[in-house]
């Protein structure tokens, strides 16, 4: 398992964060997305 947890609000942070989960996808790996909620608890996102 692997969580790969980065600061939303930078864009650079976020460019390469979508950059690792599209390097995770194509080498097969299963992903599964958690985002923040207001509140500061956590969903799973769709």
């Amino acid at each position: 398992r692997c969580l790969d947890l980065f600061d939303g609000n930078d864009p650079e942070a976020v460019a390469a964060a979508r950059a690792r989960w599209r390097a995770a996808r194509e080498a097969g790996h299963e992903l599964v997305y958690w985002q923040q909620k207001e509140g500061g608890g956590w969903q799973r996102a769709r």
